[in-house]
């Protein structure tokens, strides 16, 4: 895929369809005002949307097994800084 190509397939992944393929409503996930589950939803489809974006781009396993690894520490830290928060 070239560099043109990606960029194109990129600019299709819009938050719009993703909440109306999951049934979300965006203007709840824009505005802080839907369920953490709601936003876990809409993120794991992002992720799942770059991740089949890359793989047709026939970026290595390596470099996708790093992003994995990326977001579980992303997911990581907000846990922890959600903790924090509460107890602050």
């Amino acid at each position: 895929m070239s560099d043109y190509s990606f960029i194109k397939e990129f600019q299709k992944i819009k938050l719009t369809s993703i909440c109306k393929k999951l049934g979300i409503n965006q203007s709840n996930i824009l505005s802080g005002q839907t369920t953490d589950e709601n936003y876990k939803k809409v993120k794991n489809e992002i992720i799942k949307e770059l991740q089949n974006l890359f793989i047709s781009d026939n970026l290595n396993s390596e470099k996708i097994i790093t992003l994995y690894l990326y977001n579980e520490l992303l997911e990581q830290i907000e846990k922890e800084n959600k903790s924090l928060r509460e107890m602050i």
